[in-house]
């Protein structure tokens, strides 16, 4: 950069200088720049030139690909006559996934050093640290390789500088979201249940935002903001400005707290020092501003800077790990940093197109040719030009590094299965060597290895586990042997205190059922286990629930004023009455953050309440809601066999004049089930059928439906004689005969019955009528494998 040129000649100007450069005109890819060389050979008081130097690589395998590599384009290079092909000096590696490349190349680190190769002696090169270090990182930490990464991130991508910019920018802007990743962060030391509880009454109460949000927080959870509120300064004019020095004091207490957590010689020690230096340093420089009187885009006065910029200063401020001359470990680091180092062993991750080289860079504002004519202009290097050659060059820098060993590693397939294509880099080296053999592959289905040849002694046991081995040096083996083998479907409960309370259940309500009929292990959890889940966005459930409401008033008011049955032209005012009862019952949002997906909610719920309506206006005029959410009695309704049920029904229309009724239960999916019930394992609408025979034995119950207004359309059972009352809601195959229409009663009330005994007996199989639906939050615990499962007996 013209900032290092600018270095080298001030440092010239003391002492003198040896500036070394890598460069051969006659070779394809130059690892120095002809304008680079040239620049230096004019400044230089003598100008030595080397010849390559060919004792450099013990392996003639590695000598060679370096020379073929290198050559100019066209000229093939011969082979030397010491070069014996597939002689080891050149690797080739292919895995599946970025951590099964990582994992290859760890069990081959491990190898090495078990061999008697120093830690010193190993170099993995990486074509940029972002996307590998933390993985890295974890892969060889759990393979105990003594390693040191030497990257640079910036301060928004660690776990203090993310942590502090959250903190910092949730309490200016009065935000709940940011604030709960500051407090929740290993930096506050704060009771992580306590904070849960915090956002679930907050979020609860719609107080996710404002002042009022913020003394809830400090009355919950005292002193957990006051570091905040000395870096958050409010300047005169009621603005919210940063206070450097305080915001240095707030990291060094975060890294004070962090320091509790950690071991002093932990990576991630060793990354919150260099976060805080980084913080401080920020602080430093803008205090030192602010004291010059200069001008930050804000207030310029002691007090505060302007909070935008300065957050955007700390979050690009670059944090560095690993200096590069640490001893006793393998070196990580990205081509450009390995430029100076040689190394016995060099592994290259990540030779895979688009990574290594990388793809095509975004444009800028400015053409390349107009970039190009700035920079000569002003004589620096006032925009970065992608050069030509660039990523060849590397690669070729990358090549030269090892003296004995060179890996060259590429995947084909991502962890999520998709394919990826090695380098053409990759490929080109393969031909040269002559398209030896994989020397190592590993894919998606490899999780284990040879016994002898596992790199930690957490791979050994797995290895162990898949083969079904029991490790020699067990300590116990009789206790491995009878340990219980762990079951991934649990069918029933054994709890005597569970069972005793589901024993004690007289009455069921028919969602219930229908839910245990559906799977009884989703009744189980969402009965019982009941796992709570704080929703930020507006789920299913909610929309669900702001339908029936909104259903529920608007009919209750067509009622009142005369206009059911519903006909055209009262249609009109029925879709005022939605929007009415919408507006009223929707909640407000708190934050701004919400404002999109409340705009979406009430955009469903009113396409849905509007569904219903227009379902209502294709039915004859005979039929009008005589109840709209009736609930049967608390104590439930005795449908024999000491089966009672309780409920509340959506509503349940009447023929004025005939005494007939009809069920309708509102769903707000495209699902609509029916005339056979239990087959589909919906049970609510035939048994608040039965229910009504029970309570109303003067009316005649004909039929039922599941109203399915995501899809506008009906499902449901209609006895024959009816079914042009209900035309054309329910297609024909929905009417039965007298016989068929109480045999599927019948079949219900038995369907009913088993799920009751099936309740009371903790019985809890995964067992689904059907595929498992993708909506269902509890297939990771119930871990079913098959998605249509065996009624249980």
């Amino acid at each position: 950069s013209s900032a290092q040129h600018a270095l080298v000649r001030r440092l010239s100007q003391a002492v003198p200088v040896l500036l070394s450069l890598d460069h051969d005109p006659e070779r394809s890819y130059r690892r120095a720049y002809d304008a680079e060389v040239d620049l230096w050979r004019g400044r230089a008081r003598e100008t030595i030139v080397l010849g390559r130097q060919a004792g450099v690589f013990v392996s003639p395998d590695l000598a060679y690909l370096d020379a073929a590599f290198l050559s100019t384009d066209g000229v093939t290079i011969p082979a030397p006559a010491d070069r014996r092909p597939g002689d080891g000096g050149v690797r080739f590696l292919m895995a599946s996934g970025r951590r099964g490349e990582v994992e290859l190349v760890g069990e081959e680190v491990v190898r090495l050093l078990r061999e008697g190769c120093l830690p010193d002696d190993i170099g993995v090169v990486v074509r940029s640290m972002s996307p590998w270090q933390r993985l890295i990182r974890q892969v060889f930490r759990s393979y105990a390789i003594p390693h040191r990464l030497d990257a640079e991130t910036s301060l928004a991508e660690t776990g203090l500088g993310s942590a502090l910019l959250q903190g910092l920018r949730g309490l200016a802007a009065a935000r709940l979201t940011p604030l709960l990743v500051y407090l929740r962060s290993p930096y506050t030391l704060l009771d992580h249940d306590a904070v849960d509880r915090l956002e679930v009454q907050l979020r609860r109460a719609k107080n996710t935002v404002g002042e009022s949000m913020l003394a809830n927080v400090e009355a919950m959870l005292p002193g957990s903001l006051s570091s905040l509120r000395r870096a958050v300064a409010l300047t005169p004019e009621g603005r919210a400005g940063l206070s450097p020095q305080h915001v240095e004091s707030l990291a060094w207490e975060m890294l004070a707290a962090a320091a509790s957590e950690h071991t002093f010689d932990s990576y991630e020690m060793e990354e919150d020092v260099e976060s805080f230096t980084a913080v401080a340093s920020v602080a430093r420089d803008l205090a030192s501003s602010l004291e010059a009187g200069w001008s930050l885009g804000g207030p310029t006065s002691p007090e505060g800077t302007d909070i935008e910029l300065t957050l955007a200063l700390l979050a690009a401020a670059p944090v560095r790990t690993g200096r590069g001359d640490e001893r006793g470990v393998v070196h990580v680091m990205a081509v450009p940093r390995a430029r100076a180092r040689r190394f016995s062993a060099v592994f290259v991750l990540g030779v895979v197109e688009g990574e290594f080289p990388q793809g095509q860079r975004p444009p800028g504002l400015l053409s390349r040719a107009s970039r190009r004519r700035a920079n000569e202009a002003s004589g620096a290097v006032l925009f970065s030009e992608p050069v030509e050659g660039e990523e060849a060059s590397l690669f070729a820098l990358a090549l030269s590094r090892p003296v004995k060993l060179l890996y060259l590693s590429t995947r084909d397939a991502e962890e999520d299965g998709e394919q990826a294509q090695p380098s053409p880099y990759w490929s080109e080296a393969h031909r040269l060597m002559g398209q030896p053999r994989l020397y190592r592959r590993r894919t998606l289905r490899d999780i284990s290895h040879e016994p002898s040849q596992a790199p930690s002694l957490r791979e050994y046991l797995r290895t162990c586990a898949e083969a079904r081995l029991l490790p020699p040096d067990a300590a116990n083996r009789a206790a491995i042997r009878s340990a219980p083998r762990w079951r991934c479907d649990p069918d029933r409960l054994c709890s005597p205190a569970a069972l005793c309370r589901l024993q004690a259940i007289s009455v069921f309500s028919a969602t219930s059922l229908e839910k245990y009929a559906e799977c009884p292990f989703a009744w189980f959890m969402s009965r019982l286990v009941r796992p709570e889940v704080i929703e930020e966005k507006p789920s299913g459930l909610r929309k669900g629930d702001l339908v029936h409401a909104v259903l529920a008033d608007t009919y209750r008011a067509l009622k009142t004023e005369g206009l059911l049955p519903l006909r055209q032209p009262s249609f009109g005012r029925a879709a005022e009455l939605v929007e009415y009862h919408l507006q009223r019952l929707i909640e407000p949002a708190g934050d701004p953050d919400e404002l999109a997906e409340r705009i979406f909610l009430e955009w469903e719920v009113r396409r849905l309440a509007r569904a219903a309506l227009s379902l209502d206006l294709q039915r004859p005029a005979r039929w009008t809601p005589r109840f709209v959410e009736y609930s049967l009695p608390e104590d439930g309704v005795d449908l024999g066999d000491g089966l009672r049920i309780k409920g509340r029904i959506d509503r349940v229309d009447e023929q004025p004049g005939i005494d007939s009724l009809f069920v309708v239960d509102y769903k707000s999916g495209s699902g609509a089930k029916g005339p056979r019930f239990v087959e589909d394992g919906a049970l609510q609408v035939p048994l608040y059928m039965l229910a009504l025979r029970r309570l109303f034995p003067e009316a005649d119950v004909v039929g039922g439906a599941y109203l399915a207004l995501a899809k506008a359309r009906a499902r449901g059972l209609v006895r024959h004689g009816f079914e042009e009352t209900v035309a054309p809601w329910l297609p024909k195959t929905c009417t039965l005969d007298g016989e068929g229409f109480e045999a599927e009663l019948s079949s219900a009330l038995a369907a009913a019955h088993e799920a009751s005994r099936g309740m009371q007996a903790g019985l809890i199989p995964a067992a689904p009528r059907g595929d498992c639906p993708a909506w269902c939050d509890f297939r990771p615990v119930c871990r079913t494998k098959n998605p249509v499962a065996t009624w249980p007996s």
